[in-house]
């Protein structure tokens, strides 16, 4: 009789039932399978448990170069509550998800030793299967899973397109979106079907629920998250984590009459529950694939009067390409992680990025003007609303993502890695690719180099949130500062009276800012002529002159890069 095959279905940012690659595959030929799940302490802070595992002291899940917390607050829940969810559909279907804490190669190598402790189990073939990541520190846990077990890499469960089905190898991806989108729109069909979601799965081995049986308490959890805890009600993203929630979402989005067909015009709402999908919480963790968004908008299209998409749904799917286009270029051209270097992808051997007219680009690393931006206390209020929304909920919209990234690293010269990072620390959606990408794409130092290019951050605030609703939302110190000088409180007669604690200068000014200034009304406006010295004496920012909130003079407006994430 041939030995029993256990298969191990290590989840990661896959957390759903629903077209999942890699349990379709585990579960193709198994006799026994393990749902598995590894609160990897290197990934969340675990120190709260310190004490109470079998784990020995670990230190505080920390960013790679700033040391910023990883999974903050509401990002944290959100995560728990997508475990959680995936465990409740799992036990739906008469299977189990075994929730562990510790490095998911140390978690691994001791069930594998557990498993064929069990009767009958001593020759059982146990194998392992994942899926594929993309970055450094996931490939980092890959290579040591193969160590401790026979490792299958799966591939599809984080991508719209399917790697397998790309016009190019993983190393000759296009560099610039334009070229990528292009070559994946002319593939026939651009998008596989969806996998069946499972009604049954091969039953757990008879001891898996005895290993690290401790690890079981309830209470362990609740200690990494307070699950109880409600949303900010000014947040635009109240959802619980996982796939029933990701679902109802999907299902109330993507109708024939819901707000899928405004996308495009609505895209860039700063607040509003349906402005814009909301999907990303949901993808990063993977309790929604991207193909299920892109056949929920082909469903929703089809059942129109008379049937057929508009620019609004197609925008939708457009943006699932930039999410695509960053996992490509970070297992291609950027695999070699120059997409956390400081220079980005202009850091290769023997290179410089440079400026306009020669200059080497210094970036600053000032902690103080750095915590005036991640506070929300630049005395810039479209800025500092933006901050405080993302402290608080864990979100912040696209058009806000790129106006604080733009004034952090365009405006105050900052090293955009302190960004990115402080990002990664908040968003309850953050994407390794989409984030890090973003980042070197906005700061001028990702597969397209040109520096330099500044949103004139009161053009945008103008533009975005003309009557300061948003501003006003979020810096309640702001509250009595009349309509004509909310996004500029220093041009106000009476801002140093009745500003409380907000900053009564901006920490920087940028000459482009004039000409919104001058019709202001209520006096003060000579205040900041000439540029004068920003708050706590920095004096003026640098770079050129802004383009009016236009990317860096693109004409095509569906090639501007807009998207921080959706």
């Amino acid at each position: 009789m041939p030995p029993r095959t256990i298969r191990i279905a290590l989840f990661r940012n896959d957390l759903r039932l629903a077209d999942n690659p890699m349990l379709h595959a585990a579960v193709n030929g198994a006799d026994e399978l393990v749902p598995l799940y590894c609160f990897d302490p290197r990934q969340l802070d675990l120190t709260p448990l310190n004490g109470r595992l079998e784990l020995g002291k670990v230190d505080p899940a920390r960013t790679w170069h700033y040391k910023f917390p990883r999974n903050q607050n509401m990002k944290a829940k959100f995560l728990v509550e997508s475990v959680l969810d995936l465990q409740k559909d799992l036990r739906g279907i008469r299977s189990d998800l075994l929730v562990r804490f510790g490095a998911p190669d140390v978690v691994v190598s001791k069930l594998v030793k557990h498993l064929r402790t069990g009767q009958g189990a001593q020759d059982a073939n146990v194998e392992l299967f994942c899926q594929r990541e993309q970055t450094y520190e996931e490939t980092k846990v890959e290579e040591a899973l193969r160590k401790t077990v026979h490792l299958t890499l799966t591939d599809g469960g984080s991508t719209l397109v399917h790697p397998e089905d790309a016009p190019f190898k993983p190393s000759y991806c296009p560099a610039v979106f334009t070229s990528f989108r292009k070559k994946v729109e002319g593939l026939r069909p651009m998008v596989r079907d969806l996998l069946p979601t499972p009604s049954s799965l091969p039953p757990l081995p008879s001891n898996a629920k005895d290993f690290l049986k401790s690890q079981d308490d309830p209470s362990l959890l609740e200690s990494l998250a307070d699950l109880k805890a409600s949303s900010d009600e000014r947040s635009t993203i109240p959802y619980a984590g996982g796939s029933s929630s990701a679902l109802e979402r999907l299902n109330h989005y993507c109708t024939p009459s819901g707000p899928l067909f405004t996308y495009k015009k609505t895209r860039n709402a700063l607040s509003g529950r349906d402005g814009s999908s909301h999907f990303s919480p949901f993808l990063s963790v993977g309790a929604l694939s991207a193909r299920q968004i892109f056949w929920a908008v082909r469903a929703a299209e089809d059942k129109r009067d008379p049937p057929g998409g508009n620019e609004d749904s197609y925008w939708l799917i457009f943006e699932l390409l930039w999410r695509d286009y960053w996992k490509f270029l970070a297992r291609g051209p950027m695999d070699d992680d120059r997409m956390f270097a400081l220079y980005g992808m202009q850091s290769a051997p023997g290179k410089k990025h440079e400026r306009e007219k020669g200059k080497v680009h210094e970036w600053k690393q000032d902690e103080e003007m750095f915590e005036n931006w991640k506070s929300g206390t630049t005395g810039v209020p479209f800025v500092d609303a933006n901050m405080r929304e993302l402290v608080t909920t864990g979100y912040m919209s696209n058009r806000g993502r790129q106006n604080v990234a733009n004034f952090l690293t365009g405006q105050m010269c900052m090293d955009w890695r302190m960004g990115a990072e402080w990002f990664e620390s908040c968003l309850v959606d953050h994407d390794v690719c989409s984030n890090y990408g973003n980042w070197t794409y906005v700061a001028g130092v990702g597969t397209d180099p040109r520096a330099g290019r500044n949103f004139n951050i009161m053009k945008q605030a103008n533009d975005y949130d003309a009557d300061g609703d948003y501003v006003k939302l979020w810096l309640p110190e702001l509250k009595d500062v009349p309509r004509e000088h909310v996004h500029h409180p220093w041009t106000w007669a009476e801002a140093g009276e009745k500003l409380g604690n907000y900053p009564s200068e901006p920490i920087l000014h940028r000459q482009e800012w004039e000409k919104f200034l001058k019709n202001t009304k209520g006096g003060g406006g000579e205040r900041t002529r000439g540029g004068g010295r920003g708050r706590g004496g920095r004096g003026r920012g640098r770079g050129r002159r802004g383009r009016g909130g236009r990317v860096g003079g693109t004409k095509n407006p569906r090639e501007l890069n807009e998207q921080m994430q959706e």
